[in-house]
């Protein structure tokens, strides 16, 4: 059951490959985060903490963007409302994917690494 729990971490790579696409950047660039979800399904401790740091990386990305975008909005005197909650959300949601992981993978790290 604790396996359904990493389709979120999964979902966070996703989201960031499109953010990387919707940036401008090559496709193949977009897909190092794609190539990364293979990380999730490893058991052992190295491909758990890279993971988190990964999706630690993604947050602060998604903190950047949203503070430069509603930065942008505001300099151009429109409304933050449709651009604040949706960044913060995905924000949020990407830094809740870590311990997330941690819940679905860490029971078996610990016993590895005693």
């Amino acid at each position: 059951m604790r396996r359904l729990l990493l389709i979120f971490p999964v979902l966070a790579h996703i989201l960031f490959a499109a953010h990387l696409l919707f940036h401008g950047l090559p496709v193949y660039v977009a897909a190092l985060p794609l190539a990364a979800v293979v990380l999730v399904f490893f058991k052992s401790a190295m491909p758990l903490r890279a993971t988190q740091m990964l999706l630690a990386g993604y947050g602060l990305e998604w903190a950047r963007a949203g503070w430069v975008l509603i930065d942008a909005r505001l300099a151009h005197d429109m409304s933050i409302m449709p651009a604040a909650p949706i960044m913060a959300a995905v924000t949020l949601f990407t830094f809740a994917c870590i311990p997330i992981l941690t819940i679905a993978l860490g029971h078996s790290c610990r016993k590895a690494s005693a």
